[in-house]
């Protein structure tokens, strides 16, 4: 052997042993004997026959056709070895950097080399990395939904198993099934049973899971997530500027596609100015229902009706205190007015679209107040005359309003003497519907509403002392009947001293309040007829969820919606909550 053989030879040893050594450098060819045939020469890449991941030993073959001086397996353009008959080489990637390779033969035949195809190999030592789950760690969620993990990249399925992922709810190990993605980068676990409200569930994902090669999942610790009885679904309302951070409790309606649409009052702090806000919710989103009023807000009123017609009042402190009067119909320019020295309003739209607002009012707001009433319809504005005992010395205070089946409205007010009188416009004068009815310790303002049936129901909350209760009384032949009252109810906060209240589709009444606390929470009651059921409580740890006088409504099935401001020291937001049930 001549010197200048000596180093390409030893170069050819070292690559020859393999392994995870760096691919030595392209050797210099000897003169080849002028023996070698290249007629169809080829070589062919057996294994791997597609692209690769590993972590381990890939398996190479190779298949030669023709005269041959020299076989290589080359990686990234260099040699990773020189091979012999039957042209098998064992790679072994444990050493090798995480990446993508190109392997491919080569077949020398004298002067001539040729080819096969490359085939990609990826060198992955990474495991699987968890990039979503849902519902996230402490999540509130929907009765009967699923849980879904995301991962970086496909799963082996076979390592996809019932051991894989565990469910608890309520500490107790409960049957789910896992799916695994056509893609393999996602996993479903859906209980065997829904789960319902309200519940707290646990998830633990173990290390059973791997990737393609085996590199298995690091897990996390165990989640929680929870099904509350009553959820937030869509978020906290969207105020219009940052510095709107303080909401005073919501006036809530329904649209005629059951949507909910707000009026509230909002500043930057508890004792910043107010201005009012309407928002509804598109299906996807809150926006703003109509234009908002300027700033100095004292009380809002708002109420939706036939063909979403809407009634808004602002109450504002320009100078004096100002009633602003806004009626929008679908096909019209708004109507509007203004009424200055008012107080307390509260508005209704009648199921034939009439709008009306009833406020109380007296000249330079010096007692003796009474009870104005002004509505707004189809043919302009409607005037109606004083309620009964105006302007006789009767104090009249506090309103409620609601309207009948013909769109008469009918009015409730707490006179001097603190009992509370209801009158029904009859078409030309207000007839006073039976007695009137004393209250002891009064809290907020009282509610009224009318059932499919015709029939009124009045309701209150009183306080006297550490003492708290809500009288109901309905308007039955002629006078008003004591109704059942729900019991343990605890006293108001002071930001929420009223009651909410809707009818269902039977004229039974379902009620809520706002209990002090640490925090404050809404307590919910449906009446049967025959008793009194909780819907259970809306609260939320570290905050305060407080409900107005016209914070709930029924929806078309008969189910509660609420409307509250949630609120933590100085920052109080806006939210909606439905009944947290199955959909059938």
């Amino acid at each position: 052997m001549t010197p200048k053989h000596l180093l390409p030879l030893s170069l050819f040893v070292l690559a020859a042993c393999g392994g995870g050594s760096k691919p030595a450098p392209e050797p210099t060819p000897d003169p080849t004997p002028a023996s070698c045939d290249a007629t169809g020469l080829s070589v062919t890449l057996l294994s791997p026959t597609g692209p690769v991941t590993t972590r381990g030993v890939v398996p190479v073959a190779l298949a030669i056709s023709g005269q041959v001086d020299r076989v290589d397996l080359m990686r990234d353009g260099l040699v990773l070895a020189t091979l012999t008959a039957p042209y098998t080489f064992e790679w072994d990637t444990a050493s090798v950097a995480e990446g993508t390779y190109q392997l491919l033969g080569r077949a020398t035949c004298g002067t001539t080399r040729v080819t096969s195809a490359i085939q990609p190999v990826v060198v992955d030592r990474t495991p699987p990395s968890l990039t979503e789950r849902s519902p996230a760690p402490g999540a509130e969620v929907a009765a009967g939904g699923a849980i879904r993990l995301d991962f970086s990249e496909p799963l082996l399925p076979s390592s996809v198993t019932a051991d894989s992922l565990a469910l608890k709810v309520d500490g107790q190990h409960v049957e789910a099934s896992v799916a695994l993605s056509p893609d393999g980068r996602t996993l479903t676990l859906t209980p065997a049973q829904p789960l319902v409200a309200p519940a707290s569930a646990e998830v633990t994902l173990t290390d059973a899971l791997t990737d393609g090669v085996g590199n298995a999942v690091v897990p996390p610790a165990p989640w929680t997530f929870s099904v509350p009885r009553w959820l937030d679904a869509q978020g906290a309302v969207t105020l219009a500027a940052a510095n709107e951070r303080f909401a005073q409790p919501p006036i809530l309606q329904l649209d005629t596609a059951g949507r909910p649409a707000l009026v509230f009052r909002v500043a930057s702090g508890p004792t910043g100015a107010y201005a009012a806000r309407t928002s509804r919710w598109t299906g996807s989103a809150w926006t703003p229902l109509v234009d908002s009023g300027g700033s100095g807000s004292l009380a809002v009123a708002f109420a939706m009706g036939k063909e979403d017609r809407i009634m808004l009042s602002d109450l504002r402190d320009v100078g004096g205190w100002r009633l602003d009067l806004e009626y929008h119909t679908p096909r019209r320019t708004p109507a509007s007015d203004f009424i200055f020295n008012c107080e307390s309003p509260v508005a209704a739209v009648g199921p034939r679209g009439l709008g009306v607002v009833a406020a109380a009012y007296a000249i330079s707001r010096v007692p003796p107040f009474v009870i104005l009433v002004e509505g707004f319809g189809d043919n302009g504005q409607v005037e109606f005359p004083d309620l009964p005992g105006a302007h006789e010395d009767e104090d009249q205070r506090l309103p409620a309003l609601a309207m009948d089946a013909e769109d008469r409205p009918v009015v409730a007010w707490l006179d001097e003497r603190g009992a509370i009188a209801v009158a029904r416009w009859k078409g030309t004068f207000w007839e006073l519907l039976g007695t009137r009815l004393p209250t002891q310790g009064l809290s907020g303002e009282p509610t009224l509403r009318v059932d499919a049936q015709g029939r009124f129901v009045l309701a209150w909350r009183e306080v006297e002392g550490s003492e708290s209760r809500v009288r109901l009384h309905r308007f039955t032949t002629g006078d008003w009947s004591a109704m059942a009252s729900p019991s343990g109810v605890a006293p108001p906060p002071a930001a929420a001293p009223s009651l909410a209240m809707d009818l269902d589709a039977e004229g039974n009444p379902v009620l809520a309040w706002t209990e002090a606390g640490s925090p404050a929470k809404v307590r919910v009651m449906r009446y049967s007829g025959s008793g009194w059921t909780s819907l259970d409580e809306v609260s939320r740890a570290g905050v305060d969820v407080l409900v107005g006088r016209g914070g709930l409504e029924l929806d078309g099935r008969g189910q509660p919606v609420l409307a509250t401001a949630v609120r933590a020291a100085e920052v109080s937001d806006v939210r909606v909550w439905r009944v947290n049930r199955l959909e059938p």
